[in-house]
């Protein structure tokens, strides 16, 4: 609204015209004659006649249940209020997914397919065409080290990582996820298509074995992805992700070289994100030159790793998969606030 304007004109400009109509609410907005008296009933009946989509954002405690709008869907996710959240920038971006969910829905189809018609992709015991696949790896450390608030913050933000990649068509056709976890010993969970995939529990101790997460990583590029002929694409190139906040505690040279001479589609893209200050940049950068960090301040840490999870899923979810087959630093953006080292 511009200076000068009036705004219960506009307002009600707005109300009257607006496909999508936010309800904020808390104890002023049922408390004040006007939002709740006023547009919230006109916003109301211009849902209940399927002119507009009314969607109530739960900002602070309140019973709200037993208002007009306690019958629909509110957000956050299952209507916790925002200042209830550990940390708001989550609760805000699980409102932005909502209310984009529903954009999409009244466009009537989703913002982005990767599902390519025009070159289906035959997998050897498949008699029918499949999209292709973007194979996704995520290499976590679970050495001693990560132990308590920090191997929880890597859980829980890979549960919401998880479920919110779920909730996109194209994520689903297209994401196979695979986690390799290291300690004393490396254990990969297959390369599984999204939706069946089960999330492992996490648990820290031991050594860190990251040569052999590398040896179980190169070993699953060359036996599970199908690669390309002359006439049909095969699986995109795989996406990459090692978090780790010390050094190896193996021998490593050798799975790297392996890793080193994976060519064409089978070559990675490779992000490494170490945790806290200890972990060894040096190795890191022998692996990618794709290195992040994420400080361990005990105040911040468990929220900047869920967050930074968050992105990753966004990453996942709008990442222009022909970027995959070049060196595109755009691939990266939805990381960029983090902080990078040179």
């Amino acid at each position: 609204m511009s200076a000068g304007q009036e705004w219960e004109r506009e307002i009600d400009r707005h109300l009257n015209t607006s496909q999508i109509i936010l309800l904020l609410i808390s104890p002023h907005f049922l408390d004040s004659d006007y939002c709740y008296g006023r547009e919230m009933k006109r916003a109301m009946e211009r849902h209940e006649q399927g002119e507009a989509k009314v969607i109530p954002i739960i900002l602070s405690p309140v019973y709200w249940q037993g208002t007009p709008f306690g019958k629909l869907q509110a957000l956050p996710t299952d209507a916790k209020p925002v200042i209830a959240w550990r940390n708001r920038d989550i609760a805000f971006f699980d409102v932005a997914e909502g209310i984009r969910k529903t954009v999409e829905e009244l466009a009537g189809k989703p913002s982005v397919t990767v599902v390519e018609e025009k070159s289906p992709l035959y997998r050897p015991g498949f008699s029918s065409p499949s999209p292709r696949r973007l194979p996704v790896y995520l290499m976590l450390d679970c050495s001693g080290s990560m132990m308590g608030y920090v191997i929880s913050a890597v859980s829980e933000g890979l549960d919401l990582m998880y479920r919110g990649l779920l909730s996109y068509p194209q994520t689903i056709e297209a994401v196979w996820l695979s986690i390799i976890t290291f300690s004393t010993q490396a254990k990969q969970h297959q390369l599984t298509p999204i939706d069946q995939f089960v999330l492992p529990r996490l648990d820290a101790g031991g050594l860190a074995a990251l040569g052999s997460a590398i040896q179980l990583l190169v070993d699953s590029i060359e036996k599970d992805l199908v690669p390309g002929t002359a006439t049909r694409h095969g699986d995109y190139s795989p996406l990459v992700f090692i978090f780790t906040d010390g050094a190896p505690t193996d021998e490593y040279h050798n799975s790297l070289a392996r890793l080193q001479a994976l060519t064409g589609s089978y070559k990675p893209r490779i992000v490494a994100i170490g945790l806290g200050s200890d972990f060894d940049l040096e190795v890191l950068h022998e692996i990618t030159p794709n290195v992040y960090s994420i400080p361990l301040a005990r105040s911040r840490e468990p929220n900047s790793l869920r967050i930074y999870l968050i992105r990753l899923k966004m990453l996942l979810t709008y990442l222009p998969i022909e970027s995959c087959y070049s060196v595109n630093p755009n691939i990266l953006r939805p990381l960029r606030r983090l902080a990078p080292v040179l």
